[in-house]
């Protein structure tokens, strides 16, 4: 989910940054420069976030599958009994 957000205000973050370059708003250009860098940081936080989680889903369904795998090597011993 964390990376899902990261890309969804990476637009924003390039919406702002289109709108500083070509001097739309110029009076406001140190607040937008403001807002795109914590923006930024905002972003590379999610990232971490979300790769942190999918690598312990990762981690997690490895234990299922090694769990299920027993399972259904039980189940095939009981089967042949």
């Amino acid at each position: 989910m964390g990376v899902v957000i990261a890309f969804v205000l990476m637009f924003f973050r390039r919406g702002i940054g289109f709108v500083r370059e070509f001097g739309m708003y110029s009076d406001l250009k140190p607040m937008m420069l403001l807002a795109e860098n914590v923006l930024q940081v905002i972003i590379s936080l999610l990232f971490i976030w979300g790769f942190w989680c999918m690598l312990k889903n990762f981690e997690r369904f490895d234990v299922v599958e090694k769990q299920s795998k027993e399972k259904a090597i039980g189940f095939n011993k009981k089967g042949k009994r």
